[in-house]
């Protein structure tokens, strides 16, 4: 279709853009590849440096607002299996998560609050995403620790966001479970 081969037009642009802008660097290697952020196919240790931008905190359906782009990959998997996989989905997966301590103090008394939230739906449906969202960041820490070499650096863009009138400091949240 036209807007299929617009889309393909625009990537194509963009990928000579920046091999434009990166001409002149030399020793510099970077990759990217479609996988689980819990599970990379990367050796140990390996890593100068991790850009990312993990999906927010927001109940934004990521795998469905991207169905182009993963159809564009030739994705195997079905939509509903990548909408339960999907860090941030506001799709509730089967096996309950359970708080950690390991989640940091400012995380757990975050959860704490939304949980006691006198709102409908707070404990029966929202702490549940927040409980998989958490889970999800610290698998993600875990494998982006895993990776990159001594003095390596991570960029992980956040942005904080409310439940109800409950502050969820995004950022901190990401730098105390980190540490």
């Amino acid at each position: 279709s036209e807007t299929l081969g617009n889309f393909e037009e625009i990537g194509r642009e963009m990928l000579v853009d920046l091999e434009t802008a990166y001409r002149g660097c030399q020793g510099a290697q970077s990759f990217y590849f479609v996988g689980d952020r819990r599970r990379l196919p990367i050796s140990t240790g390996i890593v100068d440096a991790i850009i990312t931008s993990p999906p927010y905190l927001t109940r934004i359906d990521y795998a469905v607002a991207a169905a182009p782009e993963l159809s564009l990959m030739g994705t195997v998997a079905s939509l509903r299996e990548i909408r339960l996989d999907t860090m941030g989905s506001p799709v509730i997966r089967s096996s309950p998560v359970l708080q950690k301590s390991s989640w940091g103090e400012k995380c757990n008394r975050f959860l704490d609050d939304v949980g006691r939230h006198e709102s409908k739906a707070a404990k029966s449906y929202y702490l549940k995403h927040m409980l998989q969202y958490f889970e999800d960041m610290e698998k993600s820490l875990s494998e982006i620790r895993r990776v990159l070499r001594r003095g390596g650096n991570a960029l992980i863009v956040v942005q904080g966001s409310y439940f109800k009138e409950i502050l969820c400091p995004l950022g901190e949240l990401y730098v105390e479970m980190a540490e």
